[in-house]
Protein backbone atom coordinates (compact mmCIF):
# COMPACT_ATOMS: atom_id res chain seq x y z
CA UNK A 1 0.00 0.00 0.00
CA UNK A 2 2.81 2.74 0.52
CA UNK A 3 3.69 2.06 -2.77
CA UNK A 4 0.61 3.37 -4.00
CA UNK A 5 0.53 6.61 -1.85
CA UNK A 6 2.84 7.68 -4.67
CA UNK A 7 1.06 6.90 -7.65
CA UNK A 8 -1.13 9.91 -9.67
CA UNK A 9 -4.44 9.49 -9.70
CA UNK A 10 -6.41 10.34 -13.25
CA UNK A 11 -9.99 9.75 -12.23
CA UNK A 12 -12.03 9.80 -9.22
CA UNK A 13 -15.82 8.45 -8.56
CA UNK A 14 -18.27 9.31 -5.66
CA UNK A 15 -20.22 6.01 -4.90
CA UNK A 16 -22.97 5.71 -2.34
CA UNK A 17 -24.67 3.16 -0.85
CA UNK A 18 -27.14 2.42 2.07
CA UNK A 19 -25.67 1.62 5.57
CA UNK A 20 -26.47 -1.73 6.97
CA UNK A 21 -26.26 -0.24 10.54
CA UNK A 22 -28.86 2.39 9.79
CA UNK A 23 -30.72 1.55 6.37
CA UNK A 24 -32.28 5.48 6.66
CA UNK A 25 -28.41 6.64 6.12
CA UNK A 26 -26.42 5.89 3.18
CA UNK A 27 -22.23 5.45 3.24
CA UNK A 28 -20.38 7.31 0.72
CA UNK A 29 -17.05 6.18 -0.56
CA UNK A 30 -14.48 7.27 -3.91
CA UNK A 31 -13.08 4.98 -6.20
CA UNK A 32 -10.17 6.19 -8.03
CA UNK A 33 -8.54 5.22 -11.06
CA UNK A 34 -4.46 5.41 -11.18
CA UNK A 35 -2.22 5.89 -13.74
CA UNK A 36 -2.24 1.86 -14.28
CA UNK A 37 -5.87 1.63 -14.96
CA UNK A 38 -5.86 -0.16 -11.08
CA UNK A 39 -9.50 0.90 -9.02
CA UNK A 40 -9.22 1.82 -5.45
CA UNK A 41 -12.51 2.47 -3.14
CA UNK A 42 -11.60 4.28 -0.14
CA UNK A 43 -14.07 4.80 2.26
CA UNK A 44 -14.42 4.73 5.96
CA UNK A 45 -15.57 0.40 6.63
CA UNK A 46 -17.02 0.96 9.93
CA UNK A 47 -20.03 2.46 10.63
CA UNK A 48 -21.13 4.09 14.05
CA UNK A 49 -17.75 4.23 15.51
CA UNK A 50 -17.88 7.73 16.28
CA UNK A 51 -14.44 8.32 13.62
CA UNK A 52 -13.88 9.02 9.84
CA UNK A 53 -11.73 6.72 9.18
CA UNK A 54 -10.40 6.05 5.32
CA UNK A 55 -8.88 2.47 4.09
CA UNK A 56 -8.38 1.10 0.55
CA UNK A 57 -9.74 -1.63 -1.06
CA UNK A 58 -9.60 -3.20 -4.71
CA UNK A 59 -12.68 -1.72 -6.07
CA UNK A 60 -13.12 -5.24 -7.68
CA UNK A 61 -14.33 -6.19 -4.51
CA UNK A 62 -17.08 -3.74 -4.51
CA UNK A 63 -20.78 -5.04 -3.62
CA UNK A 64 -23.49 -4.18 -6.11
CA UNK A 65 -25.16 -2.07 -3.17
CA UNK A 66 -22.83 1.02 -4.58
CA UNK A 67 -24.67 3.05 -6.85
CA UNK A 68 -22.23 5.72 -8.80
CA UNK A 69 -23.11 9.32 -8.37
CA UNK A 70 -20.20 11.80 -9.46
CA UNK A 71 -17.31 11.56 -11.89
CA UNK A 72 -14.01 13.87 -11.78
CA UNK A 73 -10.93 13.90 -14.19
CA UNK A 74 -8.22 14.39 -11.63
CA UNK A 75 -5.04 16.47 -12.86
CA UNK A 76 -2.73 16.95 -10.06
CA UNK A 77 -3.81 14.93 -6.79
CA UNK A 78 -1.56 11.17 -5.56
CA UNK A 79 -3.97 8.51 -4.02
CA UNK A 80 -1.90 9.50 -0.74
CA UNK A 81 -3.47 12.65 -0.83
CA UNK A 82 -7.33 11.03 -1.05
CA UNK A 83 -6.22 8.69 2.32
CA UNK A 84 -5.57 12.09 3.80
CA UNK A 85 -8.31 13.56 2.68
CA UNK A 86 -10.50 10.84 3.80
CA UNK A 87 -9.22 10.94 7.26
CA UNK A 88 -8.66 14.88 8.02
CA UNK A 89 -12.73 15.25 9.00
CA UNK A 90 -12.84 15.65 12.41
CA UNK A 91 -16.55 13.92 13.13
CA UNK A 92 -19.40 16.45 14.86
CA UNK A 93 -17.25 19.33 14.45
CA UNK A 94 -19.15 21.83 12.88
CA UNK A 95 -22.24 19.21 12.37
CA UNK A 96 -19.94 17.22 9.97
CA UNK A 97 -19.95 13.42 9.17
CA UNK A 98 -18.34 11.08 7.24
CA UNK A 99 -19.72 12.41 3.90
CA UNK A 100 -17.76 14.92 4.80
CA UNK A 101 -14.43 13.40 3.83
CA UNK A 102 -15.92 12.19 0.31
CA UNK A 103 -16.66 15.95 -0.50
CA UNK A 104 -12.88 16.69 0.39
CA UNK A 105 -11.83 13.81 -1.96
CA UNK A 106 -14.57 14.84 -4.68
CA UNK A 107 -12.54 18.37 -4.61
CA UNK A 108 -9.20 17.18 -4.66
CA UNK A 109 -7.64 18.76 -7.86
Amino acid sequence: MTRLNSECVVKAELYVKSDNCCPESFVCGVVVTIRNDSRWLIHDPVCNDNTCGAVAVNATCMTSGWKLVAVRKITASGFGDYISAGKSVELGVNSTDCSDSCKQMMDLP
